[in-house]
């Protein structure tokens, strides 16, 4: 059963792979539920991100991580992965990316 997208946002903690399973899932909840597999390596503009998509994703994910998020964070680490690393090492620093 799909998870509607109005399930309220969880508080993510300062873990790369908790922030990675986060994206991957608000992805594959953006697309409507479609059943295509997103790998956490695959770039999100082979995944078909668009912009919309992308400002959504980081909204949720500035209002999950309880700080402001830069929107271009997404092209400069341009896969799942590479975006929850970034975001883990800056939570565990204090520090904004």
């Amino acid at each position: 059963m799909p998870v509607p997208l109005t399930t309220p946002l969880p508080v993510l903690p300062a873990d790369p792979a908790a922030i990675e399973g986060f994206i991957v899932w608000r992805l594959q909840r953006l697309r409507h539920g479609q059943t295509l597999a997103i790998d956490a390596t695959t770039p999100f503009m082979r995944i078909g991100v668009d912009s919309l998509e992308a400002i959504t994703l980081m909204g949720e994910l500035e209002q999950s991580l309880g700080r402001p998020l830069e929107p271009d964070l997404l092209f400069e680490h341009p896969t799942p992965r590479a975006l929850a690393l970034m975001l883990a090492v800056h939570a565990c620093r204090g520090a904004p990316p």
